[in-house]
């Protein structure tokens, strides 16, 4: 009934988010191949209306959380999500390339939101899973960034591919935050008490994600294509599922111990 909830709740804050994001650039959609035909910039739905549905999601979506889920926190954090999103991410597009790191801390977020509603604590296990969307998203995003570069640069929006021509510098960071993900994947089958550490299928199924998706980074480095470029977004779809997936069916495949194990009695004799 939780994870229902978390979800139900996350889902409605997300949706929000993704209209009131549309909303406010709905003119620089309108100037991209890849957005121009949303409803906003073909005039299917008003910015009017679609502003309120916004607002009538993400605030449904808080009030929901805090209404079923096990505390607060995860209702105030979904609060945040949404402001982060749309008030300071969207417009910071216009001004700054810093936007992708900007934007990376509330899309790293709907995971975190589901988990904090369940638990209602930011322990280690909220951090890990933050880390690893958060770094994840950079390589991902400048894959697409660099795909789409010319739109982006017609429609006025500071991407850091739109002036690195040769791809040099795009390319860089996409391997280091590659490298870097390698690492903080595999955390959670480190870091966390044994009665929640994933154990070693975790362990591959982390490594093999981000080996794959850090050879992608590569071979884009070595040759700025579109191709490359497309094969490292491909790269970045697989590796959530295989990571996240392996970790949260790692009780299913193996035994944890025991967070307080039992304590044993010993029989008295005569």
């Amino acid at each position: 009934t939780l994870l229902f909830h978390a979800v139900l709740g996350t889902s409605l804050v997300a949706a929000g988010a993704s209209v009131l994001n549309q909303v406010l650039e709905r003119v620089s959609d309108g100037m991209m191949v890849r957005t121009k035909t949303r409803p906003l910039p073909t005039g299917r739905i008003g910015w009017i209306t679609s502003t309120v549905f916004g607002v009538a999601l993400g605030t449904s979506g808080i009030l929901y959380l805090l209404a079923t889920a096990r505390g607060h926190l995860a209702a105030l954090e979904a609060f945040l999500t949404l402001v982060g999103y749309v008030l300071v991410y969207t417009p910071l597009k216009r001004i700054s390339a810093i936007n992708t790191l900007v934007g990376a801390i509330p899309g790293a977020m709907p995971p975190v939101l589901g988990y904090l509603a369940i638990t209602d604590s930011w322990d280690t296990t909220a951090w890990l899973l933050f880390t690893i969307l958060f770094v994840w998203q950079i390589p991902h995003f400048l894959a697409i960034a660099w795909m789409y570069r010319h739109q982006y640069e017609n429609a006025g929006l500071k991407m850091i591919s739109v002036n690195d021509p040769g791809g040099g510098r795009t390319s860089r960071q996409m391997v280091l935050y590659c490298l870097a993900l390698l690492v903080v994947s595999s955390l959670p089958g480190v870091v966390l008490p044994p009665h929640l550490r994933p154990g070693i299928v975790f362990l591959a199924a982390s490594l093999l994600a981000g080996g794959l998706f850090l050879r992608a980074a590569i071979r884009f480095a070595l040759q700025p294509t579109d191709l490359l470029a497309r094969h490292a977004l491909r790269a970045s779809l697989l590796h959530l599922p295989l990571v996240l997936g392996a970790w949260l069916s790692d009780p299913l495949v193996r035994a944890r111990p025991h967070a307080n194990p039992p304590l044993l009695t010993v029989e008295e004799t005569p």
